[in-house]
């Protein structure tokens, strides 16, 4: 498949940005989102508000973001989504090499995730981005066992 080339940035989120980032959340848990909403919100809200969130733009329009926390101090990737029309162009890729840069600064040595074993699109993401399987999670987030991912960086 040919990638296509779009003109994007991505910065760090701010306060107005943050009703995107919710809405891309709900777009890439809808699931969980259904049975959580106050807490996404929440969450969200905070991690716009101490600066652990990145978003892509085009034309104004937010269409790819990623919130971080630190875990074990590990860089812990939350949560990863690029609109569908998007993907594909190297975005995903982008906002992780950023994420790197902030940790690399911040002293942090490695990068973890997680992601539902049914999720096959996240799984061969994280492992054509450098990402190991590490370990296993049962009953994670929507009662679905999830893979443990890791990265040095």
């Amino acid at each position: 498949m040919k990638h296509k080339r779009i003109t994007y940035k991505i910065r760090t989120a701010t306060n107005t940005d943050t009703i995107a980032c919710i809405n891309l959340s709900k777009m890439s848990w809808p699931t969980w989102w259904s049975k959580n909403e106050r807490l996404g919100k929440k969450h969200i809200e905070s991690c716009v508000k101490e600066k652990r969130c990145l978003i892509a733009i085009t034309n104004s329009d937010v269409i790819g973001f990623l919130v971080w926390g630190n875990l074990w101090n590990k860089i812990h990737l939350q949560d990863l989504f690029v609109k569908e029309e998007y993907r594909k162009t190297w975005i995903g890729t982008k906002l992780i090499e950023q994420v790197i840069k902030i940790a690399k600064k911040g002293g942090f040595k490695e990068i973890i995730s997680d992601s539902d074993i049914s999720n096959k699109k996240s799984i061969d993401f994280h492992l054509k981005g450098g990402f190991k399987k590490c370990g296993f999670i049962k009953n994670n987030w929507d009662n679905e066992d999830s893979y443990v991912f890791s990265r040095k960086i």
